[in-house]
């Protein structure tokens, strides 16, 4: 079985190409997600057990306001570049993807 490698600063060149800035809070909340993701890919299955709240006690917040950092960041996602996140989202050439979906699409693209 071939072993994925997640590239970060792909990661990183990818949000930023998304019309995602590096200042914003959901930029840093979607790379620890992607890092979260890649220790573990099972991990996109349950992600509301198993990714937001070891985020919220790491990041010193809620399970909630990761979730809504990220959901966040998928919105801006979509209305800014919505060809690019259509391109590694399947779901996004129809309408905006849920967070789950956009984090799993980030981190298949950022796979080598």
């Amino acid at each position: 079985m071939e072993e994925n490698i997640y590239d970060n600063q792909k990661a990183r060149e990818l949000l930023e190409a998304l019309g995602i800035p590096s200042y914003l809070r959901g930029y840093q909340m979607t790379l620890l997600a992607l890092e979260y993701i890649a220790d573990d890919p099972r991990r996109i299955q349950r992600i509301r057990k198993q990714v937001y709240p070891p985020m919220g006690e790491r990041l010193q917040c809620d399970a909630a306001a990761v979730e809504g950092a990220i959901r966040r960041t998928t919105e801006r996602a979509w209305k800014t570049n919505p060809a690019l996140l259509g391109a590694l989202c399947e779901e996004a050439r129809e309408h905006k993807p849920q967070p789950r979906d956009f984090l799993w699409a980030l981190y298949s693209a950022c796979c080598k």
